[in-house]
């Protein structure tokens, strides 16, 4: 992986509109990596967390975090000044409904 200062650093110097952090993990890892972008970067910060870790259970796969831990997360980057916040990997709309419940008039 690419240290998350250097990361914000080189693609604000290639002119990124926005940078940010995705996938391979819950939101409390990636609320981590945000509070170090966020002390480098000039621009927009975006983040769509996966819905937790992902288990196998009884032959599925699941996603841990519930539209309420979304939604505290969501809170949670708002709070701390991302600009843009979705979904990946296990997030269903009963998550977004959640997260966009808990942000409306937050910022």
């Amino acid at each position: 992986g690419v240290d998350p200062e250097k990361a914000v650093i080189v693609l604000e110097g290639e002119r990124a509109d926005g940078v940010g952090a995705n996938c391979g993990t819950g939101p409390e890892v990636l609320y981590k990596v945000l509070k170090i972008m966020k002390k480098v970067r000039q621009t927009y910060l975006m983040v769509e967390p996966n819905a937790g870790i992902p288990e196998f259970v009884a032959g599925k796969v699941i996603y841990p975090a519930s539209p309420k831990v979304m939604a505290d997360y969501a809170e949670k980057f708002i709070r701390s000044g991302i600009n843009l916040i979705g979904g990946c990997c296990g997030t269903t709309p009963l998550h977004i409904k959640a997260m966009s419940a808990k942000i409306k008039n937050k910022n």
